[in-house]
């Protein structure tokens, strides 16, 4: 069904006492890997953090900021 195959959709993230919290939409009941690179031209993503169960239709965690220039996320749904 086009829910379980639908890419998350962040949602406006927010900063506040050096950290970022990031939403998205989820499928409950599915598992997510937060995902981060300095470099979207790099192929490479590294996992950030443990894998994370939706328990609604929005999942969040957050995160530390890095001291990073950039610093961009994605949210991989496992199988």
């Amino acid at each position: 069904d086009a829910a379980t195959t639908s890419p998350p959709v962040f949602q406006p993230t927010r900063a506040a006492g050096g950290v970022l919290n990031l939403t998205w939409s989820a499928v409950p009941l599915r598992t997510y890997q937060l995902q981060t690179t300095t470099n979207l031209d790099a192929s490479t993503w590294v996992n950030l953090g443990a894998t994370v169960l939706a328990t609604n239709a929005t999942l969040s965690v957050t995160v530390p900021i890095t001291s990073a220039a950039r610093q961009f996320y994605r949210a991989a749904l496992l199988p």
